[in-house]
């Protein structure tokens, strides 16, 4: 390996980085408090649209339909949802949170929120709004879609970060 050029870093990349550091750390914080870490994304979208349909809670978390199916039997299973027919449509299955889900909610919050503030040390309500902004285009190019509309956890340019 002679005189290689340097790796020139590209903005996925970092992004990549970040999120690997997230979820290991929010991995290792889960296990130390007793917490199964593959449920929090799914009770994350639950506790914000509780009761959507197993297939819109598939397209939120963007996993597979059999994907969902499997975890959520096994969160049933260990109290932390609970599903049911719809009314309206027999062919679909609604998913609620049950208290222990919501619990669960409560202690995933605290150390997301305690990630966070660590993640932004340093940096200014304005750059954080502007790194926001940033990755909200960065969705959108990659998906078409608009990020506000599709994530129930967007903050508001009034709120304190």
């Amino acid at each position: 390996m002679k005189n290689q050029p340097p790796v020139e870093r590209k903005p996925f990349m970092a992004i990549n980085d970040l999120s690997k550091i997230f979820h290991n750390r929010m991995r290792r914080l889960a296990e130390d408090q007793g917490m199964n870490e593959s449920y929090r994304h799914l009770l994350f979208h639950l506790s914000h649209k509780d009761g959507v349909t197993q297939l819109d809670l598939a397209n939120l978390t963007h996993l597979k339909p059999p994907t969902i199916s499997v975890t959520l039997r096994k969160m049933e299973q260990e109290g932390y949802v609970r599903r049911q027919q719809d009314e309206n449509d027999q062919r679909a299955v609604r998913v609620f949170l049950t208290d222990k889900g919501k619990e669960f909610n409560r202690s995933s919050k605290k150390l997301i929120d305690s990630l966070d503030k660590q993640v932004v040390e340093g940096i200014s309500n304005v750059e954080i709004k502007q790194l926001l902004d940033l990755l909200d285009r960065m969705y959108y190019n990659l998906t078409g879609e608009d990020p506000k509309e599709r994530c129930c956890c967007r903050r508001t340019p009034e709120e304190k970060f």
